[in-house]
């Protein structure tokens, strides 16, 4: 959804309202400087963690490799405590 500042300020809770009841939405505030995004904080912090998890190349290959291999079926379940054991804990 798209608003100018004025349009939003006089509706600003129902924005917020909007925004946190559709986790994966946003509305964009156009101002005569520019615009600027309402998001869910979930989802900020999802767009932060895909950002930190990809901004290495290794590990942005090693991430969509196991993408991959698992679309195929190449994977096994493992239970938490297998897993606490191949990751050493």
């Amino acid at each position: 959804m798209m608003t100018n500042l004025t349009a939003f300020r006089q509706n600003l809770y129902q924005h917020v309202r909007d925004v946190l009841a559709d986790e994966t939405s946003g509305i964009t505030i156009t101002t005569k400087g520019g615009a600027v995004e309402l998001v869910n904080a979930l989802e900020l912090n999802s767009l932060r963690e895909f950002h930190h998890l990809f901004a290495s190349p290794a590990n942005a290959k090693r991430l969509l490799e196991s993408l991959d291999r698992t679309s195929k079926g190449e994977f096994r379940q493992v239970s938490l405590e297998e897993l606490k054991t191949l990751v050493g804990e």
